[in-house]
């Protein structure tokens, strides 16, 4: 079951109160998922767990720990490759290319698209952490943008680094 968490964020969470004691963070995101945790545990589901806003490193490591997903997917904010030291190794990341600017060349030529899954795959390859290569959240429909999205997602499966 995928379940998405997009505001457990440094956005939405303050660290400095989270290190100062606040319990905001527990209460608010870490108490409900362990409760949907402890369902699907209960009907032997596997949790996919997708948090795409800026968690910090100790929130990567709280759903890794705690919640145990099978699968563990974060947005284009985090750098895979240094997450894989805060999960453990039966935890598959997912992600996380920025697909949401797919849409626009200028902000995302299929140049940088290519090399920015080439630096995603090398970094993931080095450090050994089991991964699948995909989309920080989902490839955005915009209409006038079709063939351009269309082309940025061809350019990552055919990227030289493949």
């Amino acid at each position: 079951m995928l379940i998405c968490e997009p505001a457990a964020s440094r956005v939405y969470l303050s660290p400095r109160q989270i290190e100062a004691g606040s319990d905001i963070f527990e209460r608010y995101v870490m108490q409900p998922h362990l409760r949907l945790k402890a369902l699907l545990t209960s009907y032997d589901v596997d949790l996919i767990f997708h948090d795409c806003g800026e968690p910090t490193d100790l929130m990567v490591r709280q759903f890794a720990e705690r919640l145990d997903p099978a699968i563990l997917s974060l947005g284009s904010s985090r750098k895979l490759w240094e997450d894989a030291a805060l999960v453990p190794k039966h935890t598959v990341l997912f992600g996380n290319l920025p697909t949401r600017s797919f849409y626009s060349d200028a902000a995302m030529p299929l140049e940088k698209v290519q090399a920015i899954t080439a630096e995603l795959l090398a970094n993931m390859r080095t450090c050994g952490h089991p991964h699948i290569l995909g989309s920080e959240c989902d490839v955005l429909h915009v209409p006038d943008a079709a063939q351009t999205i269309r082309r940025k997602v061809a350019g990552v499966l055919t990227s030289p680094a493949r």
